[in-house]
């Protein structure tokens, strides 16, 4: 798990790989949004699993949020980028 804290209420990082990821930044961060970027292409090619991911979000009272961008796909972002930030706002 990689991440960074760029404000004091956000902090941008790698997809969650498991379960205890959750776990971790909830018990070290304090987290309560998981707001997820991927695409299920994303995690397919990770060989990840969302859903005991979600699950274990909700266990814990996490929300999970998924606006799925294409990874590495400037006019995807480009285009998707208002919209993502205006959710992450409104999730926040």
């Amino acid at each position: 798990l990689n991440y960074n804290r760029v404000m004091d209420d956000l902090i941008v990082g790698s997809c969650l790989q498991q379960p205890e990821d959750v776990d971790h930044l909830l018990e070290e961060e304090d987290v309560k949004v998981v707001y997820c970027l991927q695409q299920d292409s994303d995690m397919a090619y990770f060989d990840l699993d969302i859903k005991p991911i979600e699950a274990r979000c909700a266990e814990l009272g996490v929300k999970h949020v998924r606006f799925r961008i294409n990874d590495f796909d400037p006019y995807d972002l480009r285009l998707k980028l208002p919209d993502a930030v205006a959710c992450l706002n409104k999730e926040h």
